[in-house]
Order: structure tokens, then sequence, then C-alpha cells
């Protein structure tokens, strides 16, 4: 946590939340290096598929034929398991993940109210108002 260093282009909140511990996977929009570039400043691994291999619903796209969007993850399998859902291809996972996870186990929780969240931790939050 440095002030005056940055996380990469503009993917870089995605890049620093997954390497803070917020979520073991987050998904940049990359024109050029978006999804790279906060991933390798952060120790992530990340991926810019090909334009071809990758869902771009719901993307606003800077450039039509370059945008795409690519998993940005702290662990290499968590990295081909995304892309593999991403693609919904789990050969992809099959075919090169190190440790054997049954995708139909995997659970998906959303935080709805962050700073409500950290009091159920029992952790107390004062917002300053200055």
């Amino acid at each position: 946590f440095d002030l005056n260093r940055v996380c990469g282009s503009s993917s870089t909140g995605t890049g620093a939340s997954i390497a803070s511990g917020m979520g073991i996977l987050g998904v940049g929009s990359d024109t050029d290096g978006s999804v790279i570039n906060p991933s390798t400043f952060n120790g992530l691994f990340g991926l810019r598929p090909p334009k071809i291999n990758s869902p771009t619903d719901g993307i606003i796209p800077l450039i039509v034929k370059r945008d795409t969007a690519g998993p940005i993850t702290k662990h290499l399998d968590d990295l081909v398991l995304s892309y593999s859902i991403m693609n919904d291809d789990l050969k992809i996972f099959e075919k090169f993940s190190s440790e054997k996870i049954d995708p139909q186990k995997l659970r998906l929780g959303v935080i709805s109210n962050f700073i409500d969240s950290f009091e159920s931790l029992g952790i107390s939050y004062e917002m300053d108002s200055n």
C-alpha cells in the first residue's frame, strides 16, 4: 500500500482489489494493456484473451476491434478456471488445471453492504465526516 505508486492501467482497481485479498477473481476490460499491466504491477495472473474468444457483452468499447475482457487472479488455477467459465468450455480447465476442482461445488459470495459486512465480523468502522 504505497500512495506514491500506481497499480497499472484502467483495470487498476480490479488488480489492487485482488492483490489486497478483497476477492479471488476480477474481470478487466482491455483495449491495450489494461489486464496485463495491473496483473504484472500487483504480482497477479492476468490473461488478455484473443478478441475472438472474449465475450464483451456489457462492455462499452473504446475501440471495437481491440476491446476484450480477461480475468485477473492471485492463483493460476483460478485464472484457468475463470477463463474456461468465461468461454463456456470446461475442457480448458480440465486440460490445464494442476488441481482438479468440481466446478459444481463452487459458490460465489456477493457483498451487498460493504460496511455492514465488517460489522458482522466484529470490526467497527467509523466514517470520518471531514
